[in-house]
């Protein structure tokens, strides 16, 4: 990237990074821990990388949902090594062998989310979609997630790849950053580790130190302190634990300590009860380490069986691997039994839309359609336990195939690098260990969709990247490839053709798809029916001239809340005006219609600019997490003329 671009990208960034620094919504806790990686970058950017690790995996505790805490240190991250005056000389990351499939998939998923908003605008004018498009992706992404799933998972994904390029070329640049990050990984998850067990003993405390209270963890209850999601929290552990177990291997001096380190860590992992980092742990410990300890030098063809009979193996034995597990739906043949109707779901999906796939962050939402029965009984909704195949049903065999090819170049570039000696081997032992290990519970399960588990990893794998680079320069300036070019250009192409098709979706559409971004319809005290909004809602009125009336109201909550309940409403794409909602009392907001659409309806977007939880705001015991804005009561619409 030349000097302008990146500048102009740096302070794009850093505007949002300080806007969300600033807000009132942001604990002081992460506002700090956001400073302190812009300082620690500006000084020595493997400094900020190593910060990073360790605080985008504690995310949640520095700054609670909806927040995005560790998108927010990611971005800090990428934002100030961009700005910074460069030190060193560096490999480009075009050249690598990551650069293509990085820059491709990413290309893919936001081409991916496009398709989805323009083909999502019916009721939009055709002028007004550009607009569309760039209003979908909210500046205040950090604070509040975007309501869409397409939205703040192409964001997500965005995030973790552009810290991988980030890290990519700090390492590039800086020998040390390989030793700063494998520590890191180390000390992350120690950290966690440590919070975790010393959370359990205050609760086997608070029982009277109960033998019965710890005997539940060893017949299978399950506990994460830092995460909900079980299976990414292990995952998490094994991306730390197999550092410091290869780091105790190759780093004699400091045996001890990574021991020590190590062995903190597996009451916290064993806690988690994931399948899939158990998977992972077992197979890299007993594959991957030794064979590097033996710097085995393989040829191309040699190194690429074993990598196939492993990936072979471990989707082959990770069923059944964790079907030995407890597991909480039942026993371990329907754990294993839930496991392929997982992979049947997925098969369905794909089938259905094999080329592009059925949209980013689409999944979940629809997992429904492709489940099968006795699935759909026990998960209403569900991600696909398996990050590759989730991949492929979103976004196609392209996009499948992108990730695949991404996840290969990397882990290839890794391990010539560690294998030939160009760099030293105790820091990118830990690395090609930790990232080939959770990229096996991948198989097992979805990390990625996790922020708090997935940048550590995109850290660590650019990282290792970086090796990859210093290998190229030490044998020579390396140019990208014509069949790269070729590639490249014939996966342009049809991304750019897939957002035609949605396009030509779009304009097809006659009658008003269905209302989104309500909750059930419910009634308050004195009678009126009203549904909770989520921050984004849309539904549809007539094409003719006319007025419409939209009752809202603002929740009563507890204490004062830092700004008001304030929502933008768009007619047909175009922006009407924005509107504080009171809480207590409805406002009536009248919007006057005086021509007539060209479009047979007109889409309304009520967009607010915050969003609040019962269980958060209102103290509730309910598992009710999810966010609401504002209440809306019955639409009216009233024609032209009329009374």
């Amino acid at each position: 990237m030349t000097a302008l671009p990146r500048l102009l990208a740096g302070a794009v960034l850093a505007w949002c990074i300080a806007a969300g620094v600033a807000a009132p919504e942001t604990p002081l806790r992460a506002d700090v821990a956001a400073l302190l990686v812009v300082g620690l970058t500006a000084w020595r950017a493997a400094y900020g990388l190593a910060a990073v690790i360790v605080l985008a995996s504690a995310g949640t505790l520095l700054a609670p949902f909806p927040a995005r805490a560790g998108e927010l240190f990611a971005w800090a991250f990428v934002a100030t090594s961009l700005l910074a005056p460069r030190r060193g000389r560096g490999t480009a990351l075009a050249p690598l062998a990551i650069g293509t499939p990085a820059r491709l998939f990413a290309a893919c998923v936001v081409a991916s989310w496009c398709g989805l908003t323009i083909a999502g605008a019916a009721g939009v004018e055709a002028g007004a979609i550009p607009r569309l498009v760039v209003h979908s992706v909210g500046a205040d992404h950090l604070l509040y997630s975007s309501p869409e799933p397409e939205t703040w998972t192409m964001l997500q994904v965005l995030a973790g790849l552009a810290l991988l390029g980030a890290a990519a070329r700090v390492a590039s640049m800086d020998a040390d950053a390989r030793r700063l990050a494998a520590w890191a990984l180390v000390v992350s998850g120690v950290v966690l580790a440590l919070a975790t067990e010393v959370d359990v003993l205050r609760q086997w405390a608070g029982h009277e130190y109960g033998g019965w209270f710890l005997s539940r963890y060893v017949h299978g209850e399950r506990f994460s302190l830092h995460l909900a999601d079980l299976n990414a929290a292990g995952s998490q552990y094994v991306l730390a634990l197999l550092a410091g177990v290869a780091l105790a291997i190759a780093d004699p001096t400091r045996r001890a300590t990574w021991v020590a380190a190590s062995v903190l860590m597996l009451p916290a992992l064993w806690l988690t009860g994931s399948r899939s980092a158990a998977l992972g742990a077992i197979l890299i410990g007993a594959s991957v380490i030794p064979l590097a300890r033996r710097r085995l030098r393989m040829r191309t063809l040699r190194a690429g069986a074993v990598a196939a009979v492993l990936l072979a193996s471990s989707i082959a034995t990770a069923p059944l691997i964790a079907a030995r597990q407890p597991d909480g739906q039942g026993s371990a043949m329907s754990a294993l039994r839930m496991r392929s109707q997982f992979l049947v779901t997925s098969a369905r999906m794909f089938a259905s839309a094999p080329v592009f796939g059925v949209g980013v962050g689409r999944y979940h939402e629809r997992s429904a359609e492709f489940m099968p029965a006795s699935l759909r009984a026990i998960y209403p909704f569900e991600n696909a336990h398996n990050y590759f195949a989730q991949q492929f049903a979103e976004l196609g065999l392209i996009g499948g195939a992108l990730f695949v090819w991404l996840v290969a170049a990397g882990i290839r570039g890794g391990w010539k690098a560690l294998t030939e000696g160009v760099v030293p081997p105790a820091p990118m032992l830990a690395l090609v260990a930790a990232c080939v290990g959770y990229l096996l519970t991948c198989v097992t399960g979805h990390p990625l969709l996790v922020p708090e588990a997935a940048l550590p990893f995109w850290a660590a794998f650019g990282t290792m990247a970086g090796a990859a680079a210093a290998r190229a320069s030490a044998t020579g300036p390396v140019a990208p490839g014509v069949t790269r070019t070729i590639v490249a250009a014939i996966v342009v192409v049809l991304l750019v053709g897939g957002i035609v098709l949605h396009a030509r979706g779009y304009a097809r559409v006659t009658t008003p798809p269905g209302e989104r971004g309500f909750y059930e319809t419910e009634t308050t005290r004195d009678g009126v029916r009203f549904n909770w909004m989520t921050r984004h809602g849309v539904f549809y009125v007539g094409s003719q001239p006319g007025f419409v009336v939209i009752p809202m109201r603002a929740p009563d909550l507890a204490g004062e809340r830092p700004k008001p309940f304030v929502v933008d409403v768009e007619v047909g794409g175009r922006r009407i005006d924005s509107y504080t909602i009171e809480p207590g009392r409805w406002t009536d907001v009248r919007i006057g219609l005086r021509d007539r659409a060209r479009s047979p309806f007109r889409r309304v977007d009520l967009r607010a600019n915050q969003q609040w939880t019962r269980r958060r705001d209102l103290g509730l015991r309910e598992a009710d997490d999810s966010p609401r804005s504002v209440m809306v009561g019955n639409v009216s619409w009233e024609a032209a003329g009329g009374r």
